[in-house]
């Protein structure tokens, strides 16, 4: 049997996420991540997973070096819990979906701004030893070896706040590789200060944003999609109406069931070619969608169609 035959014997690979790498800081993180997010429904611990070194390396390849460096990302991040059983000589693990879910909504909202840095060195430092010898399951893993299926993390999502959260159409442009092989000459160097500044995020910006894409989410599943348009049009809000209004505008707009809002999915130029009227219903505490409006209009009209009639009753002396 050749070496490329055993490869249908190897198992199935485990489910990974690209997008997941640039977010969490590196590929090792990515990788480990979506390993305990597997698991995470398939034990009823109140700590989490039980998993051994040797255990994390046999599904995912990852050294115990590895493991150490991208279990420290995850935990830079928050949204990895890990208890020491010291007694027990065990590591639990377990996934802070919240924490995630607030670590998406601050990445969108940095793209939203223009500011795209993620933490992405590796170091070896802040570690914690894995039992490597020691036997154990997670749940029901009886194998030991993670066999993925095409569904991958969907079976493991199990509607939670995982699903779908980086299906968004976000794509990083790399503006130092834009001219490779074009032959266009570079660009004059800009001043790294200024660089810098350039990437900062605006935090008003960034409040709007992730009060909008909260309820967004509330609302539809999915997050919204960023680009330049929309970080254009958060700045233009945040101008508009002040920075003490725009995230409660943000998250109202969400709620409003206007139809033109609603068949528009609630996209964010709806909400800034409407902010007054989205402004007014908020402070008013009332929705003026379609209907309402027929309804005030039909009622204008017979008070008109009322009036018309006494004024001719008291023009012939009857009223």
């Amino acid at each position: 049997m050749s070496p490329s035959d055993t490869l249908k014997i190897l198992g199935r690979p485990i489910a990974y996420h690209p997008r997941l790498a640039r977010l969490l800081g590196s590929v090792n993180a990515a990788i480990l991540f979506g390993q305990l997010v597997y698991w995470s429904d398939k034990t009823k611990h109140e700590l989490g997973i039980y998993k051994t070194a040797a255990q994390i390396e046999d599904e995912t390849g990852l050294s115990v070096k590895e493991q150490e460096t991208a279990r420290k990302k995850l935990k830079e991040h928050g949204v990895l819990l890990e208890t020491h059983k010291r007694l027990e000589h065990r590591l639990y693990f377990k996934i802070d979906f919240a924490a995630y879910d607030e670590l998406v909504y601050k990445y969108l909202a940095n793209i939203e701004t223009g500011n795209t840095e993620t933490p992405n060195d590796e170091s070896p430092n802040n570690k914690t030893e894995i039992p490597e010898t020691q036997k154990g399951d997670s749940g029901n893993d009886k194998s030991g070896v993670r066999e993925a299926t095409k569904e991958g993390f969907g079976d493991a999502q199990n509607g939670d706040s995982y699903k779908g959260a980086l299906d968004y159409s976000i794509r990083i442009q790399h503006k130092n590789t834009e001219n490779i092989g074009t032959g266009v000459a570079d660009a004059p160097a800009v001043p790294s200060q200024q660089v810098k500044k350039s990437k900062q995020a605006n935090p008003d910006n960034v409040a709007c944003w992730q009060a909008y894409a909260r309820a967004y989410r509330t609302r539809y599943g999915v997050l919204p999609a960023s680009n330049q348009k929309t970080r254009g049009q958060v700045a233009t809000l945040v101008k508009y109406v002040g920075k003490d209004i725009a995230p409660a505008l943000a998250a109202f707009f969400l709620t409003h069931n206007g139809g033109w809002f609603v068949q528009c999915r609630h996209e964010f130029g709806c909400l800034l070619k409407s902010y007054q009227q989205v402004l007014t219903d908020m402070q008013r505490g009332e929705q003026m969608t379609q209907t309402r409006a027929r309804q005030t209009e039909q009622t204008q009209s017979n008070y008109e169609a009322a009036k018309g009639a006494l004024a001719k009753l008291r023009a012939k002396g009857l009223a």
